[in-house]
C-alpha cells in the first residue's frame, strides 16, 4: 500500500480512468470531453466546445482517518469526486442527452465499485445525481462520486 502522502495521485488517477472509459452514445457518435481539474479550460485548439457535452471533474479529498498511532498504522482517505454533466440546453431538452450521460456515470461509478491504482484500492462507497441546474446556454447535471482508500501511514 501506499503512504498517505501518496494515495492523493493515485485515488485522482483510479476515478479519472474510470471517467474517460464511459461508454458514449452522444449525438452523431461525438464524444464529449472532459475539463480536467486544474487545466484550462475551454482548450484552446477546440473553438466549438460550446455546442458539444462536456464534463467536469473535480477531486475532494474531504478525511485523513488514521487507525492507531505511530508508523505501518492504517490510514483511510476519503471525499468526494464530483462529476458535473454540461449540456447545451437544447440538446438536453431535445435529444434526452443529459439522463442518457448522467445514468452512464452512475452505472460507471455504481455503489461498491473497486478501482485499483499502483497497488491502491479506492472503494466507491455511493454515487447519486443531483437535480439539473439550468444556467443558459447549458443544463448542469451534477453526480457525486463518495470515496474512501486505505494506505498504511508512512511516517
Amino acid at each position: 500500500m501506499a503512504g498517505a502522502d501518496q494515495i492523493l495521485p493515485r485515488v485522482r488517477t483510479a476515478l479519472r480512468t474510470r471517467l474517460v472509459g464511459l461508454p458514449w452514445v452522444v449525438a452523431a457518435g461525438t464524444a464529449p470531453v472532459v475539463a480536467w481539474e486544474g487545466v484550462v479550460w475551454p482548450p484552446p485548439d477546440a473553438p466549438d466546445w460550446a455546442r458539444k457535452p462536456y464534463l467536469r471533474e473535480q477531486l475532494k479529498p474531504n478525511v485523513h482517518q488514521t487507525f492507531g498511532l505511530g508508523a505501518a498504522k492504517p490510514v483511510r482517505t476519503s471525499g468526494l469526486y464530483l462529476v458535473d454533466v454540461f449540456l447545451p440546453q437544447a440538446a438536453a431538452e431535445s435529444l434526452g442527452l443529459g439522463d442518457d450521460i448522467t445514468g452512464q456515470v452512475l452505472v460507471r461509478f455504481a455503489a461498491d465499485t473497486i478501482l485499483v491504482q499502483d497497488g491502491t484500492a479506492v472503494t466507491v462507497r455511493k454515487v447519486y445525481p443531483s437535480p439539473p441546474v439550468l444556467s443558459p446556454p447549458w443544463v448542469q447535471r451534477p453526480v457525486t462520486v463518495e470515496w474512501f482508500a486505505d494506505a498504511i501511514n508512512a511516517v
